[in-house]
């Protein structure tokens, strides 16, 4: 309520300063200062348009997801760069789906490592899939079959 309240009269002082309203006073003498395109007293105005909240930026860097056909906890591991420094970072009894993304660094941080992303399912799966993306854009994915099944995505180096 207290964002409406700020646009509303965010958009009446913009509605003013773009009328050329000088801050007089209205007339005295009775006649109307309205033009007669203005809504007359009683009348509605019509219109369709609304405020569409704003969409959250997306996440800038480098994004790694992993799906399976079930819930189970799943094995991962997937390169990261830490304080300048290349790294492979492994997670067991992950929950699905899993997403991480490393932020402020491109594709070609990892140097001749190149990204790299391996899941293995849980035995009640039948598939698992791994995606590797950059500000959105998918950059590599790969599915794996069968109880275990292992899904590796990797991407050459720089």
């Amino acid at each position: 309520m207290k964002k409406l309240m700020t646009v509303l009269l965010l958009g009446g002082t913009i509605a003013i300063a773009v009328s050329g309203c000088t801050g007089e006073q209205p007339p005295t003498d009775g006649s109307s200062a309205m033009s007669p395109a203005a809504v007359a007293p009683g009348d509605k105005p019509t219109g369709t348009g609304t405020l569409a909240p704003a969409e959250p930026p997306a996440a800038t860097g480098v994004t790694y997801t992993v799906e399976a056909d079930t819930p189970d906890a799943i094995s991962v591991s997937y390169a990261e760069i830490k304080d300048g420094d290349y790294q492979v970072t492994s997670n067991s009894n992950v929950a699905l789906p899993f997403r991480f993304t490393v932020e402020g660094v491109t594709p070609a941080d990892y140097g001749d490592n190149g990204l790299s992303l391996i899941a293995q399912s849980g035995g009640n799966a039948t598939t698992i899939k791994c995606t590797i993306s950059y500000d959105g854009k998918v950059l590599t994915e790969e599915t794996a079959s069968g109880p275990y099944g292992v899904a590796i995505c990797n991407t050459t180096g720089s």
